[in-house]
């Protein structure tokens, strides 16, 4: 009778074999974590970004005004107020008891002021300069007029945590810019 056993070299091979495969399984368990995280904070970033645009956009599309004073003010490259008829009915021919609505840049806050600067909520803590978009040497500012002068651009750079430096991986930036049009705003 021809019995078949297991030599101590085959147990070895067998042995180093699985542990390769759970070396590979590990190598590719970590990589894959370290992906999703680095994945997940820009997504963070990028949907605070996001909201904060949207909420402009949308206080901006019920602006009042007429062509020749169209219910924004641009105070500084950080500070823009928005006039809205709050009233019930309108009053449109009306400016003065409208109500000016105000987003501000403060460090590394950026607010939104629904009374035109009494009550204050922060939208994003994680606002950093913006960078260098035209190539002119200097980082654009959040608010600024287009040349033509019927349009406000806003360009918001946030970081995850904005007090480290700027790592692609675990501590990305986030760019983003919109333009309001002053026109489609007016009742002319």
């Amino acid at each position: 009778m021809n019995k078949r056993t297991i030599t101590l070299i085959e147990l070895i091979l067998a042995i180093v074999l699985l542990g390769v495969i759970i070396l590979s399984a590990t190598a590719i368990d970590v990589a894959s974590r370290y992906f999703f995280k680095s994945s997940d904070t820009k997504v963070q970033v990028l949907n605070e970004v996001s909201f904060i645009l949207e909420h402009i956009q949308k206080n901006a599309s019920q602006a009042t005004g007429w062509i020749d004073d169209p219910g924004f003010k641009l105070l500084s490259s950080t500070q823009l107020l928005i006039r809205q008829d709050a009233n019930n009915p309108p009053t449109p021919g009306d400016f003065t008891d409208d109500t000016w609505i105000e987003y501000r840049r403060q460090g590394n806050n950026f607010r939104f002021s629904p009374d035109g600067g009494t009550n204050w909520e922060t939208l994003s803590s994680r606002i950093v300069d913006n960078p260098d978009i035209d190539g002119d040497g200097f980082p654009e500012p959040v608010f600024s007029l287009s040349p033509s002068g019927t349009e406000v651009i806003v360009t918001l750079t946030a970081r995850y945590d904005p007090s480290a430096s700027l790592d692609s991986k675990t501590n990305p930036e986030v760019s983003l810019q919109t333009r309001l049009f002053l026109g489609e705003h007016s009742f002319n």
